[in-house]
């Protein structure tokens, strides 16, 4: 079967352009008709040849998604696909009012399961996506003519756990002979994975990282996250703070407020306690309704916990949460109908 076009960072489908027997600018042609002008369809590339643009259909492919639907909420699209194998995903095209944000996943489903979390909770673990599914998510929201500016690996998965193709997405976006979408306009999201966040210090690629904490002790986070009872928090924080310190880039732990569960004024204190000699920003997120055993706090309580943490001195912010009219906010892709 041909490989898909999205696996190839711009040096290697050189080389393989010249084992076709064509010239290395070969390469360029197609790469700039792929991220720049926006056609996924080597038949339109009408900078090459006719017998070029075959020679290209049969050796390669681009995009492998089939069945892909599209539901438009007020400020979001919601995408969801099908791979060969029937294996379904969902991504987001968060739109904004001088940026457009394309959240893409990285597994097929979640092995975490986070108690909170639709992914993992509905929809399970199917398995990990290669470099080519991953980019192909953002090049797809591309062809339909939206522009992108950011790009969070928060959909489904756990990128850390895909970690060499989530690098070698990131490495293939960011090149210049590509979608050259900055580097510093990449996050990562990990809900802990000491060990990939280790490596990704040693990239040295200037990316920003989300932390998942959501409970300020091990023994509420380990009833929230049970991948808790293997990294633990201070650890998980160690090595965040690591990251800052090499990277220079925000580390920004996340915090979704679940109405008594992690919301009490004991809970901002914990928070406080935890993380106030530590150089981190704290994005409160409003639970988003998933039908699951919890409920987001009042927005009373999400008030007092933001001005507790404030007058402490810590960096925060409350996220506005876009999407949830059509499943697509955090926490709510799981392949479900939004209506």
């Amino acid at each position: 079967m041909p490989q898909s076009v999205f696996d190839y960072n711009f040096s290697d489908f050189q080389d393989e352009c010249l084992k076709l027997g064509l010239k290395k600018y070969k390469a360029k042609q197609v790469f700039e008709a792929l991220y720049k002008q926006k056609i996924a369809d080597f038949s339109l590339m009408t900078a090459l040849s006719k017998d070029e643009r075959k020679l290209m259909n049969e050796s390669f492919t681009t995009f492998t998604l089939k069945n892909i639907t599209e539901h438009i909420g007020s400020d979001t699209i919601k995408y969801r696909g099908e791979f060969a194998d029937d294996v379904a995903i969902e991504w987001v095209l968060i739109k904004g009012r001088q940026r457009n944000t394309v959240c893409i996943s990285t597994q097929a489903g979640c092995a975490l399961g986070c108690f909170f979390c639709a992914t993992g909770s509905k929809y399970g673990f199917k398995r990990d996506l290669t470099a080519g599914e991953i980019v192909e998510q953002l090049v797809y929201v591309m062809s339909k003519g939206h522009d992108v500016n950011n790009v969070v690996y928060m959909g489904m998965g756990e990128p850390l756990l895909n970690y060499d193709n989530v690098i070698k997405s990131i490495r293939i976006l960011s090149d210049k002979d590509s979608a050259d979408i900055g580097i510093r306009r990449f996050t990562v999201s990990t809900a802990g994975i000491v060990p990939g966040m280790e490596k990704l210090i040693k990239e040295k690629l200037q990316i920003n990282l989300a932390i998942s904490l959501h409970a300020a002790n091990d023994k509420l986070r380990s009833k929230l996250m049970p991948i808790n009872k293997k990294y633990a928090i201070n650890g998980v924080l160690d090595a965040g703070e690591q990251y800052r310190n090499e990277t220079s880039r925000r580390v920004t732990l996340e915090y979704i407020l679940l109405k008594g569960v992690n919301d009490s004024k004991n809970d901002a204190y914990e928070l406080i306690q935890l993380i106030s000699y530590r150089d981190f920003h704290v994005n409160l997120i409003p639970y988003n309704d998933t039908c699951l055993d919890f409920a987001p706090s009042e927005k009373s309580v999400v008030d007092a916990f933001y001005s507790m943490l404030v007058d402490a001195g810590i960096n925060v912010t409350i996220r506005h949460s876009k999407g949830s009219d059509i499943k697509a906010a955090c926490g709510m892709l799981a392949n479900e109908s939004p209506n």
